[in-house]
């Protein structure tokens, strides 16, 4: 559960520039020492945890697998010991191979952790490799093991690791936003969000206030000091109304009890006809989906959202993810991952669908200026169909099109890969050609640029389609171009519902 807490306090006068203290008993307090001190009051203890607090627990229960040597990770030539000097991290830490090269071990890790006590391997880490070079654990000395046993002795192991798993899956996305306290006492345990009246809550704060709450089912109190309720309340609640009239439908009489029980219940007599209406909270989707089924397909039913009227289809192609997530007591990271690999999203909506966008890889919306050697971007018809989607799932109330906007603010105007080699040309036979060291060159060597004019599309660079190393046999190199001739052709043919 999520819930708030607003206090009103006296702030301390000080000068432009300098954090807000608030006064309790007599003395003032940076806020998230006030919120603390607070919790002291109720006999609450809590450690200030923010985001290193976990980093240090998980690279010490994994410490292992997260430095063992494996090629390409490491540079021997920096001397034996790793993590060291001059290399205290892999060179993967940071990026989605991370997981997928260790997966195996990772899991095996997890199992082993799961079947033993963690505390003693935390404390064991601890001893051995305390002070050692290593870029997650910023300050060794921010906490004492004592402090991080608090966690392992609090929480019950299996949501400690299922934390701990969030973040070894994506650190570089998951390793900020978790919330700034953990508050505990004998008999319970939460999290605190700590907020002054001039802090918001961003993106990744919320998504991991979901990830506590919704799929480990821990609390998570919202500490805001001197919020007004008028900025607090921005953002109401969408409601949408839903009304019928005649119908020869067997479940009308369902239809008509279910929708008195409404507390916006509304009937009118309108043209000869009995018009049944009520609001229903897209929040509360079971019941809202309750009345549509009941009056799917009537040629009576009318739906409206802010007093404009939408289709049944619409709303329900826009809210069935929504739906699905809370039916399964998903977080929002049931959102951000995509259904078919589990992989992260980057529109952050699994329910948005624009390949060439997601994909980097363009045959359509643009064309080849095979005079000037140039991909030219059709960035009217890319924000067209952004704005088609966008129109159907604005329903949604977690929707959020901060990311998919950003995508496409960093489309450019054109490309020319022979100025920018992060771009490939494709041309009709589905090789990339890149400009490099004063040529073009593909995956087969001995094949001559065959010009503009048969170029077709262009993507961006990256590890799935990098030049094939002379050192792959033609064998290789004819089964990854014919993966990546049927992901153009499905590209190409796929339809953007």
């Amino acid at each position: 559960m999520i819930t708030q807490r607003n206090i009103q306090a006296e702030k301390q006068n000080f000068s432009s520039g300098k954090k807000i203290k608030y006064l309790l008993d007599n003395d003032y307090f940076f806020v998230e020492e006030f919120a603390r001190k607070t919790y002291e009051k109720e006999s609450l203890f809590s450690v200030w945890t923010e985001n290193n607090y976990w980093w240090e627990i998980y690279v010490l229960l994994f410490w292992d697998i997260i430095f063992a040597k494996i090629d390409g990770v490491w540079s021997p030539e920096f001397g034996e010991n790793f993590p060291n000097e001059y290399q205290d991290m892999p060179r993967d830490f940071f990026s989605d191979s991370f997981y997928s090269t260790r997966e195996s071990l990772l899991k095996n890790k997890l199992k082993e952790l799961a079947n033993t006590d963690i505390k003693e391997v935390l404390v064991n880490s601890y001893k051995n490799n305390f002070k050692k070079h290593c870029r997650p654990i910023e300050n060794w000395d921010k906490f004492s093991i004592d402090q991080l046993c608090i966690a392992v002795d609090v929480m019950e192991k299996d949501k400690l690791l299922s934390i701990i798993k969030r973040l070894l899956k994506n650190f570089s996305y998951n390793r900020s936003g978790l919330p700034d306290l953990f508050v505990y006492s004998k008999d319970k345990y939460f999290f605190a969000e700590v907020k002054s009246e001039k802090d918001k809550i961003s993106t990744k704060q919320i998504e991991w206030h979901s990830f506590l709450s919704d799929e480990l089912n821990i609390d998570v109190e919202i500490f805001l000091v001197n919020k007004n309720e008028k900025n607090r309340n921005k953002k109401g609640k969408r409601k949408i109304k839903i009304s019928f009239g005649k119908s020869t439908s067997k479940k009308r009489e369902e239809a008509i009890i279910f929708i008195e029980k409404q507390k916006t219940f509304e009937k009118i007599e309108e043209k000869g006809d009995t018009i049944y209406s009520a609001y229903f909270d897209i929040e509360n989707i079971e019941n809202l989906y309750t009345m549509l089924d009941y009056t799917s397909g009537w040629k009576t039913q009318n739906i409206e959202i802010d007093g404009k009227p939408i289709h049944s289809t619409i709303l329900r192609n826009g809210l069935w993810c929504y739906k699905e997530k809370v039916k399964t007591g998903k977080s929002l990271d049931y959102c951000r991952k995509n259904e078919y690999d589990g992989s992260v999203n980057k529109f952050g909506c699994k329910n948005f669908y624009f390949n060439e966008l997601e994909q980097n890889s363009w045959q359509e919306y643009g064309y080849i200026d095979s005079q000037n050697g140039e991909w030219i971007f059709n960035k009217d018809k890319i924000k067209k169909e952004i704005d088609r989607q966008f129109q159907q799932l604005s329903v949604c109330p977690i929707f959020k099109p901060d990311k998919i906007l950003k995508l496409f603010e960093n489309i450019p105007e054109k490309v020319n890969p022979k100025i920018d080699n992060s771009w490939s040309f494709v041309d009709n036979d589905f090789n990339n050609w890149i400009w490099k060291n004063g040529k073009w060159q593909t995956d087969w060597d001995d094949k001559k640029f065959p010009g503009y004019s048969m170029m077709v599309g262009i993507e961006r660079n990256n590890k799935k389609y990098q030049k094939i190393s002379n050192t792959i046999n033609i064998e290789a190199q004819s089964e990854i171009k014919e993966k990546k001739k049927g992901f153009w052709k499905s590209l190409f043919n796929t339809t953007i519902i």
